[in-house]
């Protein structure tokens, strides 16, 4: 769980870092890591202990196929041996389940083949689903992520380069990830360590990173008024004609 939370927040700087410069596109691409990586870590804190093993033991399972495909050039014998003796032991350890692609997670389905989309449903969080499969076209050579990705001026040439606007759903979207990441933790620490406290650190970051959306929500309505009164007309706690009276 330590390891998917510090891959969370190294893919948030990543986004925010792409943001900054003006590349929105390859911040959603970074922004769809977090949310897989959302997604797993409450997956993995909602199920088993049994299920967090088999996971931390999944990549050895990962670099045998790896090895088998073909993907690791230069491998000397000894090294090739190490390989399948430890895939060999998790097998033993963990039954055959564990050779298929998220294999880790197959005791939560009654032992059948799983997909991501498995996981994301399994917690009730449809929307992470969504956001993962609408960011993939930027991460794919698809023609959507052409379609999405294409600018051009008056004269239909295409553009390239940073532009200063697509900021809002790759900043807000990663923050919720993030949330999902950091409150898997927190709570799989609780559960380990009975420490009720944590509870209010829960709180805590539900609030704060509640409050980092709505500031990127403010910003966002500044450059795209018509958006706000468009997406949030049924939010009227965000008061957006006021805001944008006061900005």
């Amino acid at each position: 769980m330590a390891g998917l939370l510090q891959r969370a927040m190294t893919a948030t700087n990543e986004t925010f870092a792409l943001l900054e410069r003006g590349f929105p596109d390859g911040a959603e691409a970074r922004m769809r890591t977090a949310v897989e990586l959302g997604v797993i870590a409450a997956f993995i804190e909602r199920s088993s202990t049994e299920i967090a093993r088999r996971f931390e033991a999944s990549h050895h399972v990962e670099m045998w196929r790896r090895k088998e495909d073909g993907h690791i050039r230069g491998l000397a014998d000894e090294g090739s041996q190490t390989i399948d003796r430890q895939y060999q032991r998790v097998i033993r350890q963990h039954c055959g389940s564990m050779s298929k692609p998220y294999g880790w997670a197959s005791p939560a389905f009654d032992d059948r083949r799983v997909t991501y989309a498995d996981m994301s449903r399994a917690y009730g969080n449809d929307d992470a689903s969504s956001r993962f499969s609408n960011a993939s076209h930027h991460v794919h050579a698809s023609h959507s992520g052409s379609v999405k990705s294409a600018v051009a001026d008056s004269s239909g040439v295409f553009l390239h380069g940073p532009r200063p606007v697509g900021f809002y759903m790759p900043a807000y979207e990663c923050l919720d990830s993030m949330n999902q990441s950091a409150t898997a933790f927190l709570m799989a620490v609780m559960s380990s360590r009975r420490h009720v406290e944590i509870v209010y650190w829960t709180e805590l970051l539900h609030y704060t990173m509640k409050e980092a959306q709505l500031q990127i929500t403010f910003a966002q309505a500044m450059v795209d008024p018509e958006w706000a009164r468009r997406t949030m007309a049924k939010l009227p706690e965000l008061e957006i004609d006021n805001i944008l009276r006061r900005n």
